[in-house]
């Protein structure tokens, strides 16, 4: 499902490997297919958390292996903050 937050993670991917967003595909491997190592992944992770203020290291950042997963998990973060507001 495409929306903000699918915008959003792929822009940020995008801008930090400085290609077009076009390019950045939920199923491509953040480590076989853009070579991210764990430090570059947190750092990867903390331009996502600046841009969608929610705090991503901590939560499951670890077990991530694509960008998709990267895509649910700020989705999960959000629907979780949103239920933290309501009750």
């Amino acid at each position: 499902m495409r929306d903000s937050t699918y915008a959003s993670v792929c822009s940020t991917v995008a801008a930090y490997f400085d290609v077009d967003p076009t390019h950045v595909k939920p199923d491509q491997a953040l480590h076989d297919d853009w070579g991210l190592d764990a430090v570059e992944l947190n750092v990867l992770a903390h331009r996502i958390e600046q841009v969608e203020r929610i705090e991503l290291r901590g939560h499951g950042l670890e077990t991530v292996q694509t960008v998709g997963q990267l895509i649910s998990l700020v989705r999960a973060l959000h629907r979780k903050a949103e239920l933290n507001r309501a009750g």
